[in-house]
């Protein structure tokens, strides 16, 4: 297939939003990467803070980078507002914000079901 496509319906307007939008096929990818690499660095500093291996630790890392995630999430747009370098990673606001919303959500699950054999205040 070549470079000059054109759809058979010229007039139709969903063509040029078709092809502005994959140019932003990266960003659940890119938010995806970001979001892993903010758990394994909680996860980090709470194994090297309570200085053991166990599900308490992992729930607590849920908790934080989801925390973490939805506060960058916020954070975004009042950086947007007055700096400009800021202005290309809004489109990252979104799927931060989800990807932080599921380990949360992740973090309440694990509590709930596990609560009976995670010792919480020792």
């Amino acid at each position: 297939m070549n470079g000059n496509y054109t759809p058979l319906n010229i007039s139709h307007k969903d063509h040029e939003a078709a092809v502005s939008h994959a140019k932003y096929h990266h960003i659940g990818l890119r938010a995806a990467i970001f979001s892993i690499f903010a758990l394994l660095v909680v996860f980090t500093y709470n194994f090297m803070q309570m200085e053991q291996l166990s599900l308490r630790v992992w729930n607590r890392s849920f908790a934080d980078a989801g925390m973490f995630l939805i506060g960058i999430s916020f954070a975004l747009s009042g950086l947007c507002y007055f700096y400009n370098f800021v202005d290309d990673k809004i489109v990252y606001r979104r799927d931060l914000g989800m990807n932080g919303f599921y380990l949360i959500a992740l973090h309440a699950i694990y509590s709930f079901l596990l609560n009976k054999h995670i010792a919480w205040y020792t």
